[in-house]
């Protein structure tokens, strides 16, 4: 198996639908069903935004699209693993702690479980 990390992703394309009230194609909302992603985290904001060529919205426009990307994600059924407004160094040790977190959650779920008194 091999594991990749994506910038975007079709849930997000449903929030942008929705931020803009317009109706998706069905193809995207079913593609968005039948096409799971394992785990997904959602940065925060760092404490400055500024706009670019590739950024364009301003930072409430920003809050608002978030918002909608959060809530797009939650009613696919993901549990979203928030990343918390830390610099870049801290930002990919939360991600490697998470994933590290939830590679042995996954490799011990089916083994026995010993208990201690």
């Amino acid at each position: 198996t091999i594991e990749v990390f994506l910038d975007r992703s079709i849930v997000d394309g449903l929030a942008y639908y929705k931020f803009t009230n317009t109706k998706p194609p069905k193809e995207l909302e079913e593609a968005a069903r039948n096409n799971r992603y394992k785990m997904v985290f959602l940065l925060d904001f760092l404490s400055f935004y500024t706009t670019s060529a590739i950024r364009r919205e301003p930072f409430e426009v920003a809050c608002r699209l978030h918002g909608y990307v959060r809530e797009a994600y939650e009613e696919y059924g993901y549990k979203l693993i928030d990343v918390p407004p830390l610099d870049v160094e801290g930002r990919s040790k939360f991600v490697a702690k998470k994933l590290n977190e939830i590679s042995f959650a996954e490799e011990n779920a089916n083994k026995p479980k010993s208990w201690y008194i």
